[in-house]
């Protein structure tokens, strides 16, 4: 292994390995801060494994452990294990995964390992960083599928939907058919070309999915619930959301799942899961 950096016990590495890319933070223990870094789409697993070796010798520093979850294939996870395990100075990874209770939060799947472990990091991340709010938080995340999820007023995982992100729903059409085209159009009210016809589709089909789950909540409590986006295709979705639902305070939380893994990052943080860190 290339180079080799300080060793330093006060950092945690934080790994969001999603379906598509991977995400890192460096959690620092004495400041009690997260250090966003950079992502990295993993076409194949060389190249993602040459940019990370590249990503850690620029810190210049060594975590002592990472904290990770994966939605991504197990060949993925235990090739990324084993290549931090086999450093110069190994990082050993603790993978987290959805539990009965972690950190205030209490999840209502009966069978919690069915949830997905980023959806669960990012309900914690939610609960960490907007924990003074008296209302439900509904958490939109568009990746290679959208999830929306609600987290409760009295901070109880409610559950939520999966459905196909932005890109996979143009693939599908594009794919599925004989003459649909990958559509590159603009929102329009009536759409009178295809391409628009199908973006604009896209965005009604993702934005009605949160409306209703918005609705639910409002219907439950009786007041709005916090709006939390995260995902690259938000960029596609949020000039529409702000026309068509003006005044709607909508909080961006780019890193929330990072967020949420930082929380098991120390052993005096992680005493507040009963779930598996393994």
């Amino acid at each position: 292994m290339t180079g080799q950096a300080v060793n330093t016990p006060d950092y945690v590495l934080l790994i969001d390995l999603g379906n598509t890319r991977l995400k890192l933070g460096l959690w620092h223990e004495d400041a009690g801060e997260t250090r966003y870094l950079n992502a990295h789409p993993h076409q194949t697993q060389e190249s993602l494994l040459d940019w990370l070796d590249q990503e850690l010798l620029r810190l210049g520093v060594t975590p002592h452990k990472a904290i990770g979850v994966s939605v991504a294939s197990q060949a993925l996870m235990l090739a990324l294990e084993g290549f931090l395990a086999n450093r110069s100075q190994p990082i050993p990874v603790e993978w987290v995964w959805p539990a009965v209770h972690a950190h205030g939060v209490h999840n209502a799947y009966p069978d919690p390992p069915q949830l997905g472990a980023d959806r669960w990091a990012g309900m914690l991340g939610v609960m960490k960083r907007f924990a003074h709010e008296d209302r439900s938080i509904v958490l939109a995340n568009f990746g290679t599928a959208t999830t929306i999820d609600t987290l409760s007023r009295d901070r109880r995982f409610l559950g939520g939907l999966i459905l196909p992100g932005v890109s996979m729903m143009q693939m599908a059409l594009s794919k599925g058919t004989a003459r649909l085209p990958m559509a590159t159009g603009e929102v329009a009210d009536y759409p009178a070309n295809t391409h628009a016809a199908i973006t604009t589709g896209i965005v009604a089909a993702q934005l009605g999915a949160i409306r209703r789950q918005i609705d639910l909540s409002q219907e439950r409590d009786q007041r709005p619930p916090l709006m939390c986006v995260s995902g690259g295709a938000w960029d596609l979705l949020r000039k529409e959301w702000h026309r068509t639902l003006p005044g709607t305070l909508v909080e961006e939380v780019p890193n929330v799942v990072l967020d949420g893994l930082s929380l098991f990052a120390g052993p005096q943080l992680r005493a507040n899961s009963d779930g598996p860190v393994v």
